[in-house]
């Protein structure tokens, strides 16, 4: 759905955001991975018509993306409102409803949203005296309004409460399944490992890396030191489970599992205390996305 060709920014100071090619599809979330200044925000801002690339061109569903823009198939939620506005965001989302043309169920599902956020009961105050949560929450029902094919998401989730934030990942899961194609960059890596079908890492302006979930899921690792046999370990925990397993010292085992198989902390733990097995060590190592994060930043 999105397709990106020799896309370049340059930014005062010599630094530039370069994606030389890149086919992101519809129905799956893109996560973009990367810490701060490595071009995440900016290359939203090009997928969403704000920036003006120095080289290439994005297409969105085979036409070029002015088109895409002016046919409004691109929605998009960024850190920011409308600048200097002292109107409620009432006012805002009223205005971007008749903008867009959103018909009767894309209507109810923004009253869905609005009554499900709790935000009624302040969506008459003026923008600047919302705060950091609420202007969140505006921004994400603003973008929502509508038909799109495309939604943009920087930092979807920061200043959310943890009921908000989940109801949000639901409802991205929920528009990826029927088709449309979703981009969210954050910071929280958690909440992108559970959203991500597709993951770009990002550094010094740069894709360093891209990974399918199942690539990363078979790097979730826990590692367990315990008092009994090999034989023993194996037995309870599962030979599928075991990915490495070692002796240590006498009548010691040390183990590498698959936390995904074994079914995470409790799975693993859970089992060797009902056999009454001195755990001496139980250690979960780095999800797939936390260590290829780190991985990419030392490369």
């Amino acid at each position: 759905m999105i397709r990106v060709r020799g896309l370049k920014y340059r930014y005062r100071g010599g630094f530039t955001l370069d994606v030389p090619n890149l086919h992101l599809r519809a129905g799956q979330v893109t996560a973009l991975v990367g810490p701060n200044g490595s071009g995440k925000t900016t290359f939203l801002g090009l997928l969403a018509g704000l920036l003006r690339p120095d080289e290439g061109s994005v297409e969105i569903g085979g036409e070029p993306l002015e088109s895409a823009l002016r046919r409004r198939r691109v929605a998009a939620a960024f850190d920011f409102l409308p600048p200097q506005s002292n109107l409620p965001a009432s006012i805002w989302i009223r205005t971007l409803s008749r903008l867009r043309a959103a018909d009767p169920d894309q209507l109810a599902r923004l009253d869905r949203i609005v009554h499900e956020d709790g935000m009624a009961p302040w969506l008459n105050r003026p923008l600047p005296r919302l705060s950091a949560g609420q202007r969140r929450q505006a921004a994400l029902a603003m973008a929502v309004i509508g038909d799109w094919d495309i939604l943009l998401l920087d930092e979807p989730f920061a200043s959310l409460d943890a009921e908000t934030a989940a109801r949000w990942m639901r409802r991205i899961e929920r528009f990826a399944a029927a088709g449309k194609t979703i981009v969210v960059s954050s910071h929280r890596l958690l909440e992108l490992d559970r959203l991500g079908d597709w993951f770009l890492f990002l550094r010094q302006g740069r894709i360093r890396h891209e990974s399918s979930k199942d690539d990363l899921a078979a790097c979730d690792e826990i590692r367990v030191v315990l008092r009994c046999s090999e034989a023993t370990a194996l037995r309870i925990l599962g030979p599928t489970a075991i990915r490495e397993i070692r002796a240590v010292a006498p009548g010691v085992v040390s183990l590498i599992v698959d936390g995904r198989v074994a079914g995470g902390l409790a799975g693993v733990l859970n089992p060797l205390v009902r056999e009454g097995l001195e755990v001496q060590r139980i250690e979960p190592r780095l999800t797939g996305l936390e260590r290829t994060y780190h991985e990419v930043g030392r490369a």
